[in-house]
């Protein structure tokens, strides 16, 4: 599948995340995490954001692996390989 993981490691201290990462699930926002080689799909809660980071306060744990940019035929669950981000 077409996507990348984060090798920033998901969001810093302060909650920021990459806005590619995001995507709509409902009135929500979730991202992929990689999870013993594979993706879950979590909830988050975006609470500003501008054409590169977003502010995510909750929903992530510090040092969690996201995907940025996932394919739309990604599946929570699915087998993935971690690669370093460009």
């Amino acid at each position: 599948v077409g996507s990348d993981l984060d090798g920033k490691k998901g969001s810093s201290l302060d909650g920021n995340q990459h806005v590619s990462a995001l995507f709509p699930i409902g009135s929500r926002s979730g991202v992929f995490v990689l999870d013993s080689g594979h993706v879950r799909l979590q909830e988050v809660t975006v609470k500003a954001r501008n054409g590169t980071q977003a502010w995510v306060p909750e929903g992530l744990v510090l040092n969690t692996q996201v995907v940025i940019y996932p394919d739309t035929k990604l599946k929570d669950g699915a087998k993935v390989e971690a690669r370093q981000s460009k």
